[in-house]
């Protein structure tokens, strides 16, 4: 897989860059919570834009992402020298800290076993911290079943909103905050945060 995404972002560098995304997750995350000195993790960077973007506010925030595609986080390294990038897996991912924000977006849908990597990204938060996590309505542009589909070079779940609601919350997390997004590409938002012992 990282191959392919590697051939995508040789081919064009500046791909999923579009400014839409990272100014609407700025607008609708829980600013207050992000203290100088807090750590913000980006799943799926690809080639650093949100991470960027978030550098320009959070100035004293330890910026880290990782991505499938060594191309991709080299792009983003440039672009970003003081942020800790990792070429990996998110099973793979071991960095020794926990994280105040971590983002998803357009990722989650990618995951073969959604559960499975929920629980790892409840494992990197930090006790208070949160996700916002953000995936594409893929049935309202391409009709049918729920299920996980082939694309042009990816798999992808294509998941009414309430099946995702369901998978979150089984996977250990509570739903802070439903969004719906400007776009289909981007429609299913929330800001979820870990399940306590009491919930």
């Amino acid at each position: 897989m990282s191959q392919a995404y590697d051939a995508i972002y040789t081919a064009n560098p500046r791909k999923w860059g579009g400014g839409q995304r990272d100014r609407f997750a700025f607008n609708n995350m829980r600013l207050s919570d992000v203290a100088p000195g807090a750590a913000l993790l980006d799943i799926g960077c690809g080639n650093g834009h949100t991470l960027r973007f978030m550098s320009h506010y959070w100035k004293e925030t330890a910026l880290y992402g990782i991505d499938l595609s060594p191309v991709a986080i080299s792009l983003a390294q440039a672009k970003l020298p003081q942020a800790h990038l990792s070429a990996c897996a998110l099973a793979d991912y071991e960095p020794g800290i926990t994280f105040d924000v971590i983002l998803l977006l357009g990722v989650a849908e990618h995951f073969e076993d959604i559960p499975v990597h929920l629980r790892k990204v409840r494992e990197l938060l930090s006790d208070g911290g949160y996700v916002y996590l953000e995936v594409p309505n893929c049935l309202a542009y391409n009709a049918g079943d729920e299920g996980y589909r082939p694309t042009a070079y990816q798999m992808e779940w294509h998941l009414k909103r309430d099946t995702w609601e369901n998978i979150i919350r089984d996977s250990g997390f509570t739903i802070e905050r439903s969004i719906r997004g400007p776009s289909v590409e981007m429609e299913f938002i929330w800001i979820i945060t870990a399940k306590t012992e009491s919930e």
